[in-house]
């Protein structure tokens, strides 16, 4: 019987040390974040709990309200030899959909995206195996039919064409897309194809796509989108290359140094019609 005792009582001292060493680093996470981060101390627990659950956490927030100096404070807390950009490269060299998403060569004359040898020799090299298994997936798409419906957002400044140059690649930036999707790689062969002025993300939050989804359904057809991609000037076309990106991307938008006029701006792709016009007064 004391034994057995000492035993529990030897677990329970286990549990209790393993106990304490858990509140001193949640704690010591804590004053970390703190230091950089004032006032979102139940956003912090959140994501502690977050981490240890292992799952997944989506951060919402205006522009400017620390959303990613929040995620870059605490992985420094967590990880002081690994760099946020580092953990970008690993996850979108080893991410399966990433690769699958990259256009086919007809669609880059001059460039194949989906061979080793066409990009660039530097840290962002792809997975030669991930491109193997696009190359395969790629021919096992469906085919579509007469139900097929596909709703494309056009006249949004989107990157439809890609060179290389001697170490880099360089993007053409113009109108003919969504904002995400070009055009041209927003076709489906045999599916009917409907057209609307809207970014990517808004498609599904846009109350005329909405109203033509609910057509379509009922009637396989809708007489509020256009059935045929209204004609986009090449006029405005302009050309980047990832050294420009970079430099562009390394600038933080500061929310309280922005005129109202810029805050609507930014505001303005992620706020729907509908929510816009029960504002009184109206919010842009």
């Amino acid at each position: 019987m004391s034994n057995a005792v000492n035993e529990h009582a030897s677990d329970d001292q286990s549990i209790r040390a393993l106990m304490d060493s858990f509140r001193q680093a949640t704690t010591r996470l804590r004053t970390e974040v703190r230091k950089v981060i004032v006032g979102q101390d139940e956003v912090v627990d959140h994501l502690l709990i977050t981490l240890l659950v292992g799952g997944h956490c989506l951060i919402t927030g205006m522009p400017g309200t620390a959303k990613t100096l929040l995620v870059r404070t605490l992985a420094d807390a967590l990880d002081q030899i690994h760099s946020a950009e580092q953990l970008t490269t690993q996850v979108f060299r080893s991410f399966y959909s990433f690769y699958e998403m990259l256009p086919g060569p007809t669609h880059t004359p001059g460039l194949n995206l989906l061979d080793q040898s066409h990009w660039p020799a530097d840290e962002l090299a792809p997975n030669i195996a991930r491109l193997v298994s696009a190359r395969r997936a790629s021919r096992h798409l469906a085919e579509a039919d007469r139900r097929c419906h596909l709703i494309t957002g056009i006249d949004q400044r989107t990157v439809t064409g890609i060179r290389r140059n001697s170490h880099e690649f360089a993007f053409q930036f113009s109108h003919a897309g969504d904002g995400t999707v070009p055009v041209a790689l927003a076709h489906w062969d045999k599916a009917q194809h409907w057209y609307i002025r809207e970014v990517h993300g808004q498609l599904p939050r846009n109350t005329t796509v909405c109203q033509a989804v609910v057509d379509l359904l009922q009637n396989e057809t809708t007489q509020l989108l256009p059935a045929t991609a209204p004609e986009i000037g090449q006029a405005g076309i302009v050309e980047y290359t990832e050294s420009d990106l970079k430099q562009l991307a390394g600038r933080k938008v500061r929310w309280e140094m922005l005129s109202l006029d810029e805050r609507r701006e930014l505001l303005e792709p992620v706020i729907t019609e509908a929510f816009t016009a029960a504002c009184n007064p109206p919010l842009i």
